[in-house]
């Protein structure tokens, strides 16, 4: 039997596992280009329920070893895995400009870490995802530590700023670094729904509520055709306030929902394994979707199978989260795992 505490105690893995899907179906670009509405609905609250996730915790402590530790557990990861793609990019694609301009591109990719940077060294987006976090957790850390009245500053400005990101140029958006747009973006909602998160006991009404406003908002978003795109930093402004205000409530009501009701979904095992290892998860998946895509591809150009996108789109699904575990898994038992997924400095000084 399952005690009121269990129940009312958010399972967090379970909650990355949702949201690790998501990201994973929504970078399926069979299903998000062949089913209507479904990026549309995925990319309006799952990579910012990832960045909602550390408003649930006490935020760190600024000392030295805080810091060095958080820059190993994402920066490493990062470092590898854009290298890496960056390489295959180079090697399979072709790069336009030549040796000289990939370089260039990785290293502008490699410390300013904005999504079309990213993407146009490696091919990816979504690696920009990890030194944001950090930048974030940073930040948050900051303000926990900061005089009550600078921080009230410091809110008030990032409130005011929320609604104008948006309307920043196109090289702004691109070359300001570690995400610190998105996280200004971030910052007010991920304060909301931490505060609601955390207040809203498991299966309680507040949980039921905030489903039905993630309903009732996607649904609103699908007949106002209205999307956003937080890595693109394509978002709406204060003058455009009714979108703005839709985005942001559904936005923050999946996760508010997901976290409160985490304990009582289906699947609660399948979520929680996907969950544990959904950093190992978010960094191959990728990489695995292309060699399988290209395969499907190849044998619909043979002939050996039919084209039909929604059935090829699901199974690949389902194969990209299978493989991409297995990975996790079975990279975790090798000799030097560590190295690339480090927890702290001490993973690397016991190497």
């Amino acid at each position: 039997m399952t005690s009121r505490q269990e129940t009312d105690t958010p399972d967090l893995d379970v909650v990355k596992g949702v949201l690790i899907a998501c990201i994973v179906a929504g970078h399926n670009t069979l299903l998000s280009f062949s089913v209507d509405n479904v990026q549309r609905v995925l990319y309006s609250f799952h990579v910012f329920g990832f960045l909602f996730l550390p408003f649930l915790v006490p935020a760190i402590s600024l000392n030295r070893r805080a810091i060095i530790d958080r820059c190993m557990r994402y920066l490493v990861p990062f470092s590898v895995f854009y290298t890496l793609s960056a390489i295959l990019f180079l090697v399979v694609e072709q790069h336009g400009q030549g040796m000289f301009g990939w370089l260039k591109d990785y290293v502008l990719g490699l410390t300013i870490a904005s999504a079309p940077l990213v993407d146009r060294a490696s091919g990816f987006q979504l690696y920009w995802f990890l030194p944001t976090l950090l930048a974030l957790t940073i930040l948050r850390g900051f303000l926990a530590e900061a005089s009550s009245r600078l921080a009230a500053i410091i809110l008030c400005a990032l409130l005011a700023l929320h609604g104008l990101i948006g309307e920043a140029p196109k090289d702004i958006k691109t070359y300001v670094p570690l995400g610190l747009l998105i996280i200004i973006y971030v910052m007010p909602l991920g304060m909301i729904a931490g505060r609601l998160a955390r207040g809203a006991p498991g299966g309680g009404w507040l949980s039921w509520a905030m489903l039905t406003v993630f309903v009732g908002t996607s649904a609103a978003m699908i007949i106002m055709e209205t999307s956003v795109n937080l890595a693109a930093l394509n978002l709406f402004t204060y003058a455009q306030l009714p979108p703005l205000l839709l985005h942001d409530a559904n936005a923050v009501s999946a996760f508010v929902a997901l976290v409160g009701l985490s304990r009582l979904l289906p699947l609660r095992r399948m979520w929680h394994a996907l969950g544990r290892h959904s950093l190992e998860i978010y960094l191959f998946h990728s990489l695995i979707y292309q060699v399988l895509l290209r395969l499907y591809q190849a044998a619909v150009a043979s002939r050996l199978v039919p084209d039909q996108p929604v059935v090829a789109g699901t199974v690949l699904f389902v194969a990209t989260c299978g493989l991409s575990y297995v990975a996790a898994k079975v990279g975790g038992s090798l000799p030097g795992w560590h190295l690339a997924f480090p927890r702290s400095l001490a993973d690397w000084r016991r190497a």
